[in-house]
């Protein structure tokens, strides 16, 4: 199931930088012990606690992502 994103739409949408300018984006992956049954609306912190006791194992990947100025 897919979330809600930050652009308030279903779905991934990947990082997107203001052209010209470099930003950071953490990923994070969380392993659950139990199948969440939530809505795809559901808030990132709603969801956060609906996962919380849940939660066997995280990671966290941190990139810098830049757009040139021509795309």
């Amino acid at each position: 199931m897919q979330g809600r994103n930050d652009y308030d739409r279903i779905g991934y949408a990947g990082p997107c930088p203001p052209k010209g300018e470099a930003r950071q984006y953490a990923f994070r992956l969380f392993a659950l012990d139990c199948e969440l049954d939530v809505e795809p609306r559901i808030t990132r912190l709603l969801l956060l606690k609906h996962m919380r006791g849940s939660i066997i194992d995280r990671a966290e990947l941190i990139c810098t992502y830049t757009r040139n100025r021509s795309e």
